[in-house]
């Protein structure tokens, strides 16, 4: 009795089973399945190539004088010229950098004076005036290799570096002088030109980086200081031809005269701007740079020939050689990308 009861209660459970199952999969059916999120994006990591390009105006500081005329001629390098630059920085590991940059200007300026000359035989015997027209023509150029460490000062990113600096600076000074005639004394043209050279090599430390302000406007900045060692030359023909009467100018015009010196030049730079992100990997910058380079020109100074005065002695003195700074300075607009 007990046993049939127990297969009567089993046969009763299995049916009870069998009537639940496809309801409960009626139910399950009638609702969505859940959704399995999708995994994260893989993060993108930065390039570690960066690249800019600038470029700008660029004022002159410094002149060279045109030895052996009277009043001293101070062939003035153009108030402002032009220059551009470029360069890269490559992260080679978390903090390690490689990097490279040139950087070209140039100008050009017209010069006008009044000059005296002295005429005939030994001593001053003729003067006359000259109107003198001259074209000064400079360039310059610096590229820098460098390696740097990120260092972390401040609330940006920030790079110490050193490396090798290559610079040169270039001026010609070319002119004539078209002398006024007497009655009884003619003279044709004074032509001149002259070369201020400087070729230097030496090396450089700087720290550069950048400062966030406020949303997508931060502080760009860099410090350096170079010591280059190089050569320094002047060189300066002339030629100016006989008077009428076979005699040459003999003071106030120019002459033939050259110096050269080698040496170390104390090369400063720093630069300063104000940069806006325009996309998570370029921004661009307005900045103000001074690149100075102490001693670099080999020169003449303003001394040189007094004024020429009717029975004096003729004297062709050139002024006193002497080194000259060079120093350049002006804003640039700066393109920095990421790619």
């Amino acid at each position: 009795m007990k046993g049939s009861r127990r297969v009567l209660l089993a046969g009763v459970s299995s049916l009870a089973l069998a009537l639940a199952a496809p309801a409960a999969m009626g139910a399950d059916l009638s609702k969505p399945l859940p959704m399995k999120a999708p995994p994260p994006a893989p993060a993108v990591a930065p390039s570690p190539w960066t690249w800019w390009i600038e470029g700008g105006g660029q004022a002159t500081i410094g002149d060279p004088y045109v030895p052996g005329l009277s009043p001293a001629f101070d062939a003035r390098p153009a108030p402002w010229g032009w220059n551009v630059a470029g360069g890269f920085d490559y992260r080679f590991n978390g903090y390690w950098h490689v990097s490279g940059d040139f950087r070209f200007g140039a100008s050009k300026h017209s010069l006008h004076s009044i000059q005296n000359g002295c005429i005939g035989s030994t001593s001053c015997n003729t003067l006359m005036t000259g109107s003198n027209s001259a074209t000064r023509k400079e360039y310059n150029w610096v590229a820098d290799f460098m390696v740097g460490r990120d260092v972390g000062l401040g609330l940006g990113n920030s790079q110490i570096k050193g490396g090798l600096r290559v610079a040169q600076i270039r001026g010609t000074t070319d002119g004539s002088i078209s002398w006024v005639p007497t009655a009884a004394v003619t003279i044709g043209p004074s032509v001149y030109s002259q070369t201020n050279k400087f070729t230097g090599v030496g090396p450089r430390v700087a720290l550069e980086g950048n400062m966030p302000i406020g949303g997508a406007w931060s502080i760009d900045y860099e410090v350096g200081f170079a010591g280059l060692y190089g050569w320094r030359s002047t060189n300066q023909t002339a030629f100016t031809p006989l008077d009428n009467s076979g005699s040459p100018c003999h003071s106030g015009c120019p002459i033939n005269t050259s110096t050269s010196s080698n040496g170390f030049v104390a090369n400063p730079d720093a630069m300063v701007g104000i940069a806006y992100a325009i996309s998570p990997t370029t921004k661009v910058a307005l900045n103000y740079r001074v690149d100075a380079y102490f001693n670099a020109f080999r020169a003449f100074g303003a001394g040189g020939l007094p004024p020429p005065t009717l029975g004096s002695p003729a004297v062709a003195s050139p002024g006193s050689p002497t080194n000259v700074n060079r120093i350049y300075h002006g804003p640039s607009l700066r393109l920095t990308s990421q790619f």
